[in-house]
């Protein structure tokens, strides 16, 4: 009995008395979405091909058809939930449940469950503890709020003080002018009358719009939300050496202090398009699917969460004049609707 080579394309396992060699597995014959499949291991004279999945792709048979399958994207963790083993060729991530109290995790990822913060430094108090999804946060006590909130009190009454002499001064002259002109400006009404055109000025420090609204000799002020003072009143709180940000304590404190309801989803959806993301809308629906609608601080806790990770420039002071400048844009626009 004289035996040959195996050509090109098949192949011959064992020692045997075959007439043949077996033919080479194709690819697209065993992966049913070829189109993300993979060449593990070329086919040789001694062993067949073994196909599976593009990176990101695990190989998963087919209940149906042993002998064929898909490739199915890896999975990432849940919130709540830490890494155990990534995905290998044939097999998806592998995840377990964060320990409540003492392991947690904010978003979806390939991170283990974080280890709890177990106290909160000097001079703070604890402001939620360690459950799966988030770390313990803590805040200063309410002597130190006291100072801080006392400290920014004292500067805000001595400028009004300064602005409210300025403007009496000011009203004064223009009553003066006025008088003198008397007739002028009452030739200037009959000509010009009211046409309820509406004025806006913009604060330059604070970016934030006030609105004058004319109509029927009525006139309406209406003024967005002054947010700046509490914003940077939160930054306070959370610096840490220079201008580094205890990111996690200022996005527990920012949705009890700052009022983006009803509309969340939309500041959600403009701060990511301020810093060039896409993800605004996915952010939202993660956040919603992980935690009821009653619990809106810890849904925009979620998102602010994923946007930070997403989003983060590597400059806490950047990222803060961006979630500003979003907060000033959503109030801005929340009002504009109501008007």
């Amino acid at each position: 009995m004289q035996c040959v080579p195996c050509s090109d394309g098949a192949y011959q396992v064992t020692s045997n008395r075959a007439n043949y060699c077996t033919r080479c597995t194709r690819c697209e014959e065993v992966v049913m979405n070829h189109w993300v499949s993979a060449i593990l291991s070329p086919c040789t004279a001694t062993s067949n091909s073994v196909c599976g999945c593009i990176l990101g792709y695990h190989f998963t048979k087919d209940q149906r058809e042993p002998r064929r399958g898909f490739c199915q994207t890896n999975s990432l963790c849940s919130a709540g939930h830490g890494l155990v083993a990534n995905a290998s060729s044939f097999t998806d991530t592998q995840c377990k449940p964060c320990t409540n109290g003492t392991s947690y995790n904010p978003a979806q990822s390939l991170d283990p469950c974080h280890q709890c913060t177990t106290s909160c430094p000097n001079n703070t108090e604890m402001w939620h503890p360690c459950n799966t999804t988030h770390n313990m946060a803590c805040i200063p006590d309410r002597e130190m709020m006291h100072v801080v909130v006392e400290s920014d009190s004292s500067t805000y009454l001595k400028a009004g003080m300064g602005s409210c002499v300025g403007f009496i001064v000011v009203l004064c002259s223009i009553c003066f002018i006025k008088r003198r002109r008397q007739g002028t400006e009452k030739s200037d009404q009959s000509s010009n009358p009211s046409n309820g055109i509406s004025m806006i000025n913009r604060n330059p420090s604070t970016d934030i719009p006030t609105v004058n609204r004319n109509t029927s000799n009525n006139v309406a002020l209406v003024k967005t939300q002054d947010v700046s003072s509490i914003m940077e009143n939160i930054r306070k709180i959370c610096l840490r050496s220079g201008d580094d940000i205890d990111w996690e304590t200022f996005f527990n404190i920012f949705p009890r202090k700052v009022t983006v309801l009803p509309d969340w989803e939309q500041f959600i959806r403009t701060l990511f398009t301020l810093t060039g993301s896409e993800r605004g809308q996915d952010t939202v629906n993660e956040a919603k699917e992980s935690f009821d609608r009653e619990k809106y601080h810890s849904r925009l806790f979620h998102a602010l969460t994923i946007w930070k990770q997403c989003c983060y420039r590597g400059n806490d002071t950047v990222m803060y004049e961006i979630l500003c400048y979003a907060v000033n844009t959503h109030t801005t626009n929340a009002h504009f609707r109501r008007s």
